[in-house]
């Protein structure tokens, strides 16, 4: 009974998520800036009005002195679908995706609506064109968050961060701002390997199977700690940005003292 009462208060939301979206988008066609600032905020509320659906409790440390008035490349692990709804909670930011999520049924066209960006690695210029998009909507003033490990892993390690996407930081002159997640809780017991997949989606998992899982449960505890924001220029080269947002993120999850910048 929790399963359903949870599936169908997220599909109400999602549907007042999409009429919104739909009556802004059409007000503000003709001005691309506000209409992602737009996109942002209302995606917001959505991961908001969604983790209290889903029951899941977030917290959030160290955040910058300029984190409401300003923007970022946001740099994070990444473990779940629901990771999307820990950052959107906390942050007004559009989404970068692998291009295979546009192609899932309903879940594609409600993300697109939502303005999430694709990146297609297969294609010859799949990540240069994503780039360019990161680089327009940033240099706008409005946040992005990416995934830079390229998949979701169970949260054992975390994957060395592909640089690419990094550059769209460098050429729009936008700080970088490495945030770590980490689930601590699930019903209230530790978040430990035996029940850690009932959050973790990776490896070849079904996602409805999952997700039907995941409804079932009374209550998720996750954190989200931010690390030293890191300027575009910090480095020359960008794969050294990246291994430093790396080495901050890495080092919070392994629960390690992360030192200053």
């Amino acid at each position: 009974m929790r399963r359903v009462c949870k599936f169908l208060a997220l599909f109400a939301a999602t549907l007042f998520f999409v009429f919104v979206v739909l009556i802004g988008r059409m007000g503000l066609f003709l001005s691309p800036p506000s209409e992602r600032r737009f996109l942002a905020r209302a995606t917001r509320w959505w991961s908001k009005s969604s983790a209290i659906i889903l029951g899941l409790k977030v917290t959030h440390s160290n955040i910058p002195g300029d984190f409401w008035n300003d923007h970022f490349l946001i740099a994070a692990n990444h473990q779940s679908y629901l990771d999307v709804v820990v950052i959107g909670s906390i942050f007004p930011t559009l989404f970068v995706a692998k291009s295979d999520v546009k192609n899932w049924p309903i879940i594609g066209w409600f993300v697109t609506l939502g303005g999430t960006i694709y990146v297609d690695r297969k294609a010859f210029r799949g990540t240069i064109d994503a780039v360019k998009t990161m680089e327009q909507i940033l240099f706008q003033g409005t946040s992005v968050q990416i995934f830079p490990e390229g998949t979701s892993t169970n949260g054992d390690l975390v994957l060395p961060f592909k640089p690419s996407l990094f550059r769209a930081a460098k050429s729009s002159n936008t700080k970088i701002l490495p945030v770590t997640i980490r689930y601590l809780a699930i019903n209230d017991a530790p978040f430990e390997p035996a029940r850690r997949d009932f959050v973790c989606w990776y490896g070849d998992m079904n996602f409805v199977g999952h997700f039907w899982k995941m409804l079932d449960q009374e209550s998720i505890t996750a954190s989200v700690t931010m690390h030293p924001v890191i300027p575009a220029d910090h480095y020359p080269e960008i794969i050294q940005v990246a291994e430093l947002a790396h080495y901050y993120v890495s080092e919070c999850c392994r629960q390690k003292k992360v030192p200053p910048n």
